[in-house]
């Protein structure tokens, strides 16, 4: 039986330097995978959390060069998840409320950097990625991109 909880587990930890060190993705009532826990962490790893949230999806997807809609579609799900949640823990946008993007759960602060983790809603990341109707990546697929 599907599970109806849509919101994902974001968890970030950024060095002192708040340069990425590693992040995870997961469902948050099961702990499942999407995609992979990490599924760009080769890309966003050791960039600034200013980097990462001021690189364009366009240019995110021409670095990743998906082969298929599907991995197309989960490599956006990751890259708006954790720039949406840098943007909520640097105050970028408002990390609570009915039109939050993502909930900051929690934050842990030290000399050698910082962890948080982060309730994903998944009705807003999706309405980010817009569909195009099914056409291949050939058409024209950036067009699919929100801001």
């Amino acid at each position: 039986m599907p599970c109806n909880d849509v919101t994902d587990r974001l968890k970030v930890t950024l060095d002192g330097e708040n340069r990425l060190v590693t992040y995870t993705l997961a469902k948050r009532t099961c702990g499942a995978e999407v995609g992979d826990y990490s599924l760009i962490e080769d890309w966003a790893k050791f960039l600034t959390a200013e980097e990462i949230i001021e690189t364009p999806a366009d240019h995110f997807l021409d670095t990743k060069r998906p082969h298929d809609d599907a991995e197309e579609f989960l490599f956006l799900k990751h890259y708006f998840s954790l720039k949406n949640g840098l943007e909520a823990v640097m105050g970028l946008h408002a990390a609570d409320g009915d039109d939050a993007r993502c909930t900051i759960d929690k934050v842990e602060y030290g000399p050698d950097g910082l962890t948080f983790l982060a309730s994903i809603k998944l009705d807003i990341i999706t309405n980010q990625i817009k569909s195009c109707g099914g056409c291949s990546r050939g058409c024209g697929s950036k067009s699919r991109i929100s801001s």
